[in-house]
């Protein structure tokens, strides 16, 4: 379904309609992509995808602050989600050293 399965860190299938998926990249930066009620393209059954960032206790936050997004992107289809995938694992490497509470 998804790329870069290797950097999975947690695979949710609840049903075909409620889905979480999270991503760990080398770079530490990851991806949140949901598929549930209250997200964003659920009624067309499309994704939604936050891009996130670890920090080095290995704690992560939605990080608002990419070239590739200020928030979370919404309406996406499969192949949407993969192209995003490529582009977060290509950011400049980044350790938050605070600001993200365990």
């Amino acid at each position: 379904m998804f790329k870069h399965e290797n950097y999975l860190t947690l695979k949710e299938d609840f049903d075909k309609d409620n889905i979480h998926y999270i991503w760990k990249f080398p770079n530490n930066y990851g991806a949140s992509v949901v598929r549930r009620e209250d997200s964003y393209g659920f009624h067309q059954g499309l994704f939604e995808l936050a891009v996130i960032k670890y920090n080095e206790k290995g704690k992560w936050d939605i990080d608002y602050d990419t070239h590739i997004t200020n928030d979370v992107i919404g309406y996406l289809n499969e192949q949407s989600v993969n192209s995003l995938l490529d582009e977060i694992i290509k950011l400049d490497i980044k350790v938050e050293e605070s600001g993200i509470d365990d």
